[in-house]
């Protein structure tokens, strides 16, 4: 497992670990953040993250999503931006508490990618 400091994984390094379709379930909790961060649109790095309806699936307690690489990306990048720890923090995007839920997110999806945060 490759290990960085909170933040600082090189955005190549998680590019090229990533599968071109990731598919993950999500919490309502976690699929409340998700919701927020897809809603920012098209951020300072231009970057968005696309999904359609096909790509979520009712799971019951749980949301299905899959997303293609660029996405996710995308979605890594704003779960640290948008924490109160990046430099992009607005409590109207996430809560202090839902920050930290961000950070959990982001470390689970690492984590299955082979990148450990410390």
């Amino acid at each position: 497992m490759k290990s960085y400091s909170a933040g600082t994984t090189p955005e190549n390094i998680i590019e090229e670990l990533l599968p071109e379709i990731y598919n993950m379930e999500l919490t309502s909790e976690d699929y409340s953040i998700f919701a927020s961060l897809v809603n920012i649109g098209i951020d300072s790095r231009l970057q968005a993250i696309f999904i359609s309806n096909s790509k979520i699936k009712d799971l019951g307690n749980k949301a299905g999503i899959s997303l293609d690489k660029p996405s996710m990306v995308c979605l890594i990048n704003r779960l640290w931006d948008y924490s109160e720890f990046g430099g992009s923090y607005n409590p109207n995007i996430l809560s202090s508490y839902e920050s930290d839920t961000a950070l959990d997110l982001r470390s689970a999806i690492l984590q299955t990618i082979g990148i450990e945060e410390v």
